[in-house]
Order: C-alpha cells, then structure tokens, then sequence
C-alpha cells in the first residue's frame, strides 16, 4: 500500500470488481467444458479423461526433472555465514 489512509470503500470495491471478473471467468471455462463435455459419448469422454490424465502425468514428471536439474537455492534462515 502505497497511501497512509487509503480510501476503503474504493478498495473494498474493487477487490470486489476483481473477485467478479475471476468468478465470471470460472464460470465461463466450467461452462465451456461442460458444453463441450455434452457433444461427446460417455467412451468419447472416458478417453478425454485419460488422455487428459497421462498428458498431466507428463507435465508433473518434466516439472520434477527441470527441478533436479536445477541447482539447488540456499533457503531464507539457513544461510550459515548469517548466523556466525
């Protein structure tokens, strides 16, 4: 925060626009995929399901070999030169 006395209706209004937006945008991505869902057979939507799910398993396991490649970072509270 950047003012000493910021005006809180302003910002309680628009931390309640934001929250709409995100809400109006939750609801439009759930619709979409429930419309989509709809057009399919049950298969059809069985084998969404599963490509969807090994699709995810890939992500996850790229993400756990970037982090081991990664170098490892020195966390905050650890750092031994501090505490001395």
């Amino acid at each position: 925060m950047k003012e000493d006395n910021p005006d809180m209706k302003l910002v309680k209004e628009q931390i309640q626009k934001i929250s709409n937006l995100k809400a109006d945008r939750d609801f439009a991505q759930f619709k979409a995929k429930n419309d989509i869902k709809s057009i399919f057979t049950k298969e059809q939507q069985n084998k969404i399901t599963e490509l969807m799910k090994e699709y995810r398993d890939q992500i996850k396991e790229k993400g756990r070999q970037n982090e081991e490649k990664r170098p490892q970072r020195q966390r905050m509270g650890n750092n031994p030169k501090k505490n001395q």
